[in-house]
């Protein structure tokens, strides 16, 4: 995990030295599930929850040399939780990623990763970070399809998310 977040802060110190020829703007909208595991109000015990949500957001950043991008990720997301609940999310973070002419991949820090809710009438606040992993594939002029993999840990809490995004990337 170090050596990812290493990778991603030297390239992204790369490409505030480089030119650039592009401004990334991109809204995004993702769906999906994911499972929580979180401890009770009794310590040491530990429950999994499934939830899904809806998140929105958006993204900010530059190319590198053409096929390469860097941004800035913020998303907030609203969850139902399984167990008789709801939840709060926000993330921000910086990613990192190749734009190939129909696909883009990237790998992304999180560095705010905030989870806050109630389930099972209990009061719940999860600060952690996460990493993400996505691709996505742009077959129809200006809107592109995603799935993306979100991993976030916080001691032994932990949430695992998978998301189906649709956005709009703009490069200025």
């Amino acid at each position: 995990m170090k050596l990812l977040l290493s990778f991603i802060l030297a390239l992204g110190v790369f490409a505030a030295t480089e030119k650039s020829q592009a401004l990334l703007l991109e809204p995004i909208f993702g769906i999906g599930p994911g499972t929580l595991h979180f401890e009770t109000i009794v310590p040491g015990t530990f429950l999994d929850d499934k939830h899904t949500g809806t998140y929105f957001g958006g993204r900010v950043g530059t190319d590198i040399m053409g096929m390469f991008f860097t941004a800035l990720d913020y998303r907030v997301g609203s969850l139902k939780a399984d167990l008789n609940g709801s939840l709060d999310r926000t993330m921000m973070g910086l990613i990192f990623g190749v734009d190939l002419p129909l696909v883009r991949a990237w790998a992304g820090y999180n560095f705010q990763d905030d989870i806050k809710g109630t389930i099972s009438g209990v009061q719940r606040t999860i600060k952690g970070s996460s990493i993400t992993l996505g691709a996505g594939l742009g077959l129809i002029p200006f809107i592109e399809v995603g799935l993306e993999y979100i991993m976030m840990t916080k001691g032994s809490e932990k949430d695992n998310t998978a998301l189906l995004n649709i956005s709009v990337p703009f490069d200025l």
